[in-house]
């Protein structure tokens, strides 16, 4: 294994407070981050103090992924689930039109990102599930791609590294996004032996692949056979992250456990090869 690079993803401020114990919503989260050892972390666009988030966190040597929902999330947001769904396949042409404002506040949330001094930038949309594609393929290579294509160019414009998120197996947008100006993808919702397809296929697209570690498995498996999976993955994802399922303080602390165990593996195999 080469050397281990780390992050941290969506984590509930409840959560990082029990684990760090720490009230205090962004000391909590910095405390978490150092105890975890990660080398990035996610600030959630939408918090009402991710800009000073950003700042504690790049102050104590993390790099920050600027996480935005995509238009499609906003979208979802404001006229529900399973209309917005719908309205993919029944009416996309006036499903386009909400996109275009939802692609405007998306923007506004990338420009706060920069002015935070943000590096990386997650879009947010999940177009799948565990189960398969919750919108058609066409749709979002028709409709999507062009609102993802602007952030991107946003992002890039700041000298920032654009990465796409969404559940489930979302391969067939990988060329896409690729295109589109995104750097990387995170992989999340799916088994543990997708892990290494996905990591594949983002890296004969010419993206880097972030990922690894689902939350149902640091419940019900033990550190030793998560790490075996990760070190198993061909090829393993370039960044190794929780898929953002992470809810309690038991599954931060499981966590920093399979992380230690993987920077614990690499560091003798290296020690090995000299």
């Amino acid at each position: 294994m080469t050397p281990v690079r780390t992050a941290l993803t969506w984590v509930p401020d409840e959560a990082l407070a029990e684990f760090a114990g720490v009230r205090e919503p962004i000391a909590a989260h910095v405390a978490t981050a150092r105890a975890l050892g990660v080398d990035i972390v996610l600030v959630d666009a939408s918090s009402r103090d991710a800009a000073e988030r950003a700042v504690a966190l790049a102050g104590s040597g993390r790099r920050v992924a600027w996480a935005v929902p995509g238009p499609l999330s906003r979208v979802e947001r404001g006229s529900g689930f399973s209309e917005t769904l719908a309205a993919t396949a029944r009416e996309p042409g006036a499903l386009a039109f909400r996109l275009d404002e939802a692609l405007h506040e998306a923007l506004d949330d990338v420009r706060r990102g920069v002015r935070a001094a943000a590096e990386l930038f997650v879009v947010a949309d999940d177009l799948a599930s565990t189960s398969g594609w919750l919108v058609s393929p066409d749709f979002a290579l028709e409709v999507l791609v062009r609102t993802y294509r602007r952030l991107a160019s946003e992002i890039s414009a700041s000298c920032g590294s654009a990465i796409f998120h969404s559940d489930g197996d979302v391969r067939a947008l990988y060329p896409a996004l690729a295109h589109a100006g995104f750097a990387g993808v995170h992989i999340a919702g799916l088994e543990h032996d997708a892990v290494g397809i996905m990591a594949a296929a983002a890296s004969g697209s010419g993206l880097f692949a972030m990922g690894g570690v689902a939350a149902g498995d640091l419940v019900g498996c033990g550190t030793a056979e998560i790490v075996e999976r990760i070190a198993s993955a061909s090829p393993r994802p370039a960044i190794i992250c929780d898929d953002g399922g992470i809810t309690d303080a038991a599954g931060l602390a499981a966590y920093a456990e399979v992380l230690a165990a993987l920077r614990d593996t690499s560091g003798s195999q290296e020690g090995g090869r000299r």
